[in-house]
Order: C-alpha cells, then structure tokens, then sequence
C-alpha cells in the first residue's frame, strides 16, 4: 500500500482554506487513520493545519501520545468506560460523555481530582446513535439543564459541545437547527462547537460553529494497493479456476496468480468483477478470490512476466468504483486493509 505524503499534506491544506482561518479544524485519524497508518499520517495532518486530533477510542488516542505527539489535543469522540477517566486525565486526551450514570460514577469516586476532565458533550440530533437527546423542544430544554450541571462540577471541564449528520447537507438543515438552539441555550459558552465533517465542511459556517471535523476528504486520492504476479500458466479450454471453478475458460487462456487475497483487504465480492492494471493495461479478476491470492486473465495483458507490479486500487482503479462492486463505501475499504499489507509512504 503506497500512500502519498503529498497527497495527505495538500487535502489537509484544502481542508483548512474550507473551514476558514477563525475555525478549529480536527483531522479525524481513528482506525488507524482509516487504515493508512495513525501516527504518520498525523504528523502530516498537524504540519499542514490541523489543531486538533480525534479518535475513536482511548486506546487509540495512547497510541498517538506514545508516538510522540504530546502537545496536539486529542478528542475521542467514542465511548470511553469511567474506571479509565484517570487515564484520560494523565495523558491530556479530552473524552466524550453523554452517559450521566457514567458521569455520577466518575464524580463520586473523584472528591478531590487534582486536575478536571476534558469532555466534549455528544449531542444526538437525529443520528440516533449516541448522545443525550436534542431532537425537539422538550428534550432540549432537559439536555440544556443536563449540561450545565455538568458543567458546573469541579471534577468535568466542559471544553466542547458536538454533534453528528446522518446525511449529506440537503438533510442536515432540521439537525443543524436543533443542535443551535441547544448550544445557545447553555448558561456558558463551550470552546469547541462542532457539527460538520468532510461533506459539509465549507457549509454552516457562523459565529456559534467554531470548530469543524474532517476524516475521508483528508484520505481520498491519497493510496496505491499493490501486488506482484507470484505465477503465470496457460489453461486449456474447460478450465476452473479457484474455488468452486465460478470462472471456466472459454479458450485457451493465460492465468496470471496475484499475491493478495480477501485476507489483505481485497474484498471477496470482487471475485469475477474487479479489473487489475498490469503493464499499462486492464486485466480481469476471475474465479472466487482467495484469503491470499486471487487470479487474473492476463491473456491480453503485454509481455507479463512473474515478479511484475499489479495496482489493485488507485490511479486509474478509482477506490469509490471498487466500493461499489464491492457494494460499500470507500471508509470500508480503506479500514479493512490488513496490517500484513506494508503501508510505504511515498513523495509523490
């Protein structure tokens, strides 16, 4: 997996001119940064405009302090258990909080905490996934009420209030709206308010919006997959190839064996669907794809020889076509290449 260092600093730098100067711009690098390797790829991100980072898991977030990032704050904008607050506290990584049984856990065995936890609030506003509920006028009102009791305990810095679109920004506008009205209502104004991601980064941008997240448009562009032909062999016609023989020859064919598989992250449903580019052309995925090979019609494919490069994704293998034959989204299959698969960090 090829990933261009270039192509990471200059979305970032897109991204910073969208969200505006006056805005607190947080590069999304969990899982692994969507697969593309966390710590590098933040380095990059923090070079190129990023104030903040955000994470999925506290785990996550130890990762990038062990990796030398010390200064950048980290938010985890998944759930994080209470008997790790401390943790959280020790390695200066804000943490997101929506459970208040979680919270009254945390306070009650924390009298007298030297330092306060950072949180961001998780606001639900249509997602319905987590968050405490702003949704309508009554459950404002209560959340309203909620977080600023909260707010108001020696133990908990409220540094952040945030919410999620469950769609793109034709249907964001009732979420939007909800998640204002919330905002405005605190009796205390939160240093990070964000809403917006890669989709609607240069959009609701007023005063109380004063922080942006941005994940996949940071990545998009930004990767090779690569392999080698491992075996070439000539078959006759009638021939199966792979498990269950779903591709039989309907000539004499040349076989070319690749040395990637659904174990590496290449989907399995790419079987007799995916094209490959091998020596300036496109050859055929044929025949059900293995957990560590799969197999290629390299008949027409010039002067093939074992040993030479193969891109399965990337250039002119748009990673959003092989996300849709392989019925998903591009965030899928970057997260499911395998750690096996040498990430190599390239200038170009």
């Amino acid at each position: 997996m090829e990933i261009s260092t270039k192509k990471l600093a200059d979305n970032m730098q897109r991204a910073r001119l969208m969200a505006g100067e006056n805005r607190t711009l947080i590069a999304v690098v969990k899982c692994d940064s969507y697969g593309f390797g966390a710590v590098d790829c933040s380095k990059i991100f923090i070079e190129n405009g990023a104030d903040m980072l955000a994470v999925a898991t506290l785990n996550e977030g130890l990762e990038l302090r062990r990796g030398g990032i010390t200064d950048t704050p980290i938010v985890v904008l998944g759930y994080t258990p209470p008997e790790v607050y401390n943790v959280a506290i020790e390695n200066n990584i804000q943490l997101t909080l929506f459970n208040i049984d979680d919270i009254e856990t945390f306070v009650s065995s924390n009298a007298n905490i030297p330092l306060p936890l950072n949180a961001h609030i998780k606001l639900n506003t249509g997602m319905n996934r987590i968050g405490l509920d702003a949704t309508s006028k009554s459950t404002i009102d209560s959340t309203v009420n909620i977080i600023n009791k909260i707010a108001a305990l020696p133990q908990i810095n409220v540094s952040g209030v945030f919410s999620h679109f469950y769609g793109d920004y034709s249907q964001s506008t009732q979420q939007y709206n909800c998640f204002c009205e919330c905002v405005s209502a605190l009796n205390f104004t939160p240093q990070f308010v964000h809403i917006s991601a890669s989709s609607t980064l240069d959009k609701f941008i007023t005063p109380i919006i004063n922080t942006a997240r941005v994940g996949i448009s940071l990545y998009r562009g930004a990767m090779t997959l690569k392999t080698r032909v491992v075996d070439i062999r000539i078959l006759p016609i009638g021939a199966g190839v792979s498990y269950n023989h779903t591709y039989i020859t309907d000539d004499v064919r040349k076989i070319a064996t690749l040395g990637v598989g659904y174990g590496d992250g290449y989907p399995r449903i790419l079987s007799n669907k995916a094209k490959v580019r091998v020596n300036g052309g496109f050859a055929d995925v044929i025949g059900n794809i293995c957990m560590d090979m799969c197999m290629i019609d390299a008949t027409s494919v010039n002067n093939i020889n074992i040993g030479d490069e193969v891109v399965l994704m990337g250039g002119k293998i748009d990673v959003e076509d092989i996300a849709n034959l392989a019925e998903t989204i591009d965030y899928e299959i970057f997260t499911s290449i395998n750690k096996r698969v040498p990430r190599v960090y390239t200038q170009d």
